[in-house]
């Protein structure tokens, strides 16, 4: 009789495993893309902070993967997207009344809210030319910065997938 070796192999247990972590990815990567998402509405808070109107900012879950961060208020989209010049004229009351000079609370490129300033000096018109708001670009801001961070979060959530007792061959 010669001899003989009985060879095993255990590629159902190593199928099965991937085939669990394979199932795992999608949420994976949805947790991480949730938290970039709140991350998101942390930095669009910052640029109210000081603000009297307090905007509501909320997350939309679209599908696995993808989030929506943002509001639908008028004058957060105001300062956010800018105004074109314009007149304002005083209809239902005699005078427009305002101080003078004017110090704005955030600026273009920067996601913080500073203090502002109304003026001291009160001045009445009866029409105004406007001269517009320049964009403050929070959303372009905030989406290039979480940008940044997403490679890496999303990487750190696959690698806790995948992560775990494995079942060598």
């Amino acid at each position: 009789m010669t001899s003989s070796v009985y060879l095993t192999s255990n590629s159902t247990k190593v199928s099965a495993r991937w085939r669990r972590v394979a199932r795992k990815l999608p949420g994976a990567l949805d947790e991480g893309v949730r938290e970039l998402a709140e991350e998101a509405i942390g930095l669009y808070q910052k640029t109210t902070e000081t603000w009297k109107h307090k905007p509501a900012f909320e997350t939309q879950h679209r599908s696995t993967g993808r989030w929506t961060v943002g509001t639908d208020d008028k004058i957060f989209g105001w300062v956010d997207k800018g105004t074109r010049p314009h007149i304002i004229t005083a209809r239902n009351v005699p005078l427009l009344r305002f101080t003078v000079p004017f110090r704005a609370k955030t600026k273009p490129g920067y996601l913080t809210s500073y203090a502002g300033s109304r003026g001291s000096q009160w001045v009445s018109k009866h029409s105004v030319r406007h001269p517009g708001t320049k964009a403050r670009h929070f959303s372009r801001t905030i989406h290039a910065r979480v940008q940044q961070r997403a490679a890496n979060r999303l990487r750190q959530k696959l690698l806790e997938a995948t992560s775990g007792s494995g079942v060598g061959l």
